[in-house]
């Protein structure tokens, strides 16, 4: 048998693991928990999750995986999830705040000191003037972007908090007993990441006073984050110093399999979440300035330099 790897998916509805051939791209096994994180909030625009609790299902699935993998032996864990949201950490990379999903409308609130404007309202007002198509698209309600403004605007970001960071990234950060770090795809799903240069956007940081140093160094998808701390592999049944990659944002696997049969320079599929995904030939890429994107999220592509685009499809 060839080198099996273990994929995790951090879902909003499901928490999802596979143990995958390689070598013959065939599931050997699938485990599944239903993602039962969810905080009550009381208010109808806060969608918040247990950060601890995804780790928890994470474990459980990862160990479902481990007790049927028979005699293969896996090599890596790679990790996927929802975008758009975070969570804040402290020093030790203990949870702050719980995971503000991507689901999570608190930016349609009225801001305490910007009369009838709404925070999205007022982050869109701060940042006229700047070029946001090198980001992709534009900053919406429920991106990371917005509602570490909203946290700091209402000055509700607790004061042990040093980095905010995607739930997967939290998530592999406690399989190494490490820092999260985050990829490409997940940056630009905050709506601050600058996708021709492959840096956070100074410029829009600067605009809306968001502290570069809360923000998760950008490290190459699938890179190698560190290897799975002894504790984590006994509670999940896996070999101790087990690779564990730098999760990739959920859109790109699905960008990946449209692009297995056919390199074309389009496409169109659906992802997890719902939307309808199309890759952008390069004429059209909203990251090279040539026209507005109908677009609410951006992401680099599985093939060359063009972006896949996403746009809810909702009703």
């Amino acid at each position: 048998m060839s080198a099996v790897l273990l994929g995790l998916d951090i879902g909003t509805t499901t928490i999802t693991g596979v143990a995958w051939d390689a070598g013959s791209g065939r599931a050997l096994s699938v485990a599944r928990r239903r993602n039962d994180a969810s905080l009550p909030t009381g208010r109808a625009t806060r969608a918040e999750e247990d950060p601890h609790r995804l780790l928890a299902l994470s474990l459980a699935v990862l160990a479902e995986l481990g007790a049927g993998r028979g005699r293969a032996s896996p090599q890596a864990i790679a990790l996927t999830g929802q975008k758009h949201g975070l969570l804040c950490i402290d020093a030790a990379g203990e949870p702050v705040t719980p995971l503000i999903s991507w689901q999570d409308q608190r930016t349609a609130e009225p801001g305490a000191e910007s009369g009838e404007l709404t925070i999205l309202e007022l982050i869109h007002r701060r940042l006229a003037g700047l070029n946001w198509r090198p980001n992709g698209c534009r900053i919406h309600h429920g991106y990371g972007a917005a509602t570490l403004f909203w946290l700091l605007h209402r000055g509700e970001l607790p004061a042990a908090a040093t980095r905010a960071c995607t739930a997967a990234g939290w998530v592999a950060s406690q399989l190494i007993a490490g820092q999260p770090a985050t990829d490409p795809t997940f940056a630009a799903s905050w709506g601050v990441y600058d996708l021709v240069r492959g840096a956070w956007n100074e410029a829009f940081l600067e605009r809306l006073d968001l502290p570069r140093r809360l923000l998760p160094p950008v490290r190459p998808t699938g890179e190698p984050l560190g290897r799975l701390a002894p504790g984590l592999a006994r509670a999940a049944g896996l070999p101790a110093g087990l690779p564990v990659l730098n999760p990739v944002g959920d859109t790109r696997p699905v960008s990946w399999a449209a692009c297995r049969r056919c390199r074309a320079r389009s496409w169109s599929t659906w992802e997890p979440g719902g939307r309808f995904v199309g890759r952008c030939p390069l004429s059209s890429c909203p990251a090279k300035g040539s026209r507005p994107a109908p677009c609410r999220a951006a992401a680099p592509c599985a093939w060359g330099p063009a972006c896949a685009a996403a746009r809810p499809m909702r009703g």
